[in-house]
């Protein structure tokens, strides 16, 4: 009788991340946007000052994070989301959903926040943002 272990050595936080990001591929899809489009998600909340004062950095950079692949997702209502939309005149691929989903679904407990995945659908990368040159500096992580 062959006995195998090797599940005894896979890396818990991989397994995790990849549920993760199948929730993050079904959120995605579920806004009618592709899910091959996007390599990062950033996170955001409407109740975080620094979420807020990113916003701005964000605009200033939206091409650039557009034809990289970014998504922002929002844990807001529809209404928080469009609002916040318009008043910074957002064109970067915008979703949201609940802070339940963030927490308890995608282990999101601080934000700003991002995870990006290269092409094969491995994440390379989650950390807190602390501003534009966190993000922008992943670029380069999506094809590894």
């Amino acid at each position: 009788m062959k006995v195998d272990f090797s599940n005894l050595f896979n890396n818990p936080k991989n397994k995790s991340n990849e549920t993760e990001l199948t929730l993050i591929k079904q959120l995605i899809v579920s806004k009618e946007l592709i899910f091959e489009n996007f390599n990062i998600a950033i996170f955001l909340s409407v109740y975080c000052l620094r979420c807020i004062e990113l916003l701005p950095e964000l605009k200033k950079e939206e091409e650039s994070l557009s034809k990289n692949g970014c998504v922002l997702i929002f844990d807001s209502s529809n209404e928080e989301m469009q609002n916040i939309i318009t008043h910074f005149n957002l064109k970067i691929p915008t979703i949201n959903t609940d802070l339940d989903f963030f927490v308890n679904d995608l282990k999101i407990n601080k934000t700003p926040n991002l995870m990006a995945w290269n092409n094969e659908g491995t994440i390379v990368e989650t950390k807190f943002i602390n501003n534009i040159t966190d993000i922008k500096s992943l670029f380069d992580l999506k094809n590894v």
